[in-house]
């Protein structure tokens, strides 16, 4: 987003915050600023389930983001999904670790 226009963004974003996260399966749903590249945003979504997200894409709430973030004139997007297999602590019994836990 061109750096004149990021804040705005940000706060157009607030609008779109709450309805997202009260989606079924959504697990969180952020947008936040890089502090280290004045023209980059990061939107960042968790869902429970591929269902969940699948019901996202297609529902009115994404249509919205889009929308709102072309509106700034993007100048680049890199779009990616993950899929976390484990999960576990970062702490271990001798402070952090890489390692998981069984």
């Amino acid at each position: 987003i061109p750096v004149e226009k990021r804040a705005e963004a940000l706060d157009l974003a607030k609008e779109l915050i709450d309805p997202t996260r009260a989606q079924p399966g959504c697990i969180d749903y952020a947008w936040t600023a890089d502090p280290h590249n004045p023209k980059r945003v990061y939107v960042y979504e968790c869902w429970e389930r591929p269902e969940d997200l699948e019901a996202h894409l297609h529902g009115p709430w994404y249509r919205k983001m889009f929308e709102t973030m072309n509106s700034f004139g993007l100048t680049g997007v890199d779009i990616a999904k993950y899929e976390i297999s484990r999960q576990g602590g970062v702490y271990g019994p001798d402070g952090p670790t890489a390692v998981f836990f069984e």
